[in-house]
């Protein structure tokens, strides 16, 4: 519902905005919901855009490297049970 969202306008002459999402800062305007969060709109090629979503990024500015891969995930299920509780929870992706 549009009552249960709290819209912060960025700044008059500003670029970009940090807020805290937490009820402590933003107030609660769902008492009693523990699924609340926060969403932010981020205008596409703005300055702060890439800082937002790294994943949204054309392919060549990407710098981050291999983290993790489906084959260590699969290499990892033999080893403890954490490790084959992964593969299992990672296995429909």
């Amino acid at each position: 519902a549009r009552d249960s969202w709290k819209v912060i306008d960025l700044p008059k002459g500003k670029t970009e905005h940090e807020v805290k999402c937490n009820i402590n800062d933003l107030g609660d305007i769902l008492p009693g919901e523990d699924g609340k969060h926060c969403q932010c709109e981020v205008v596409p090629n703005s300055p702060s855009f890439p800082a937002v979503n790294p994943g949204l990024l054309p392919e060549s500015q990407v710098t981050a490297r291999l983290i993790t891969s489906c084959d260590s995930f699969k290499a990892g299920a033999s080893m403890e049970e954490w490790g084959a509780q992964e593969w299992q929870a990672g296995g429909p992706y």
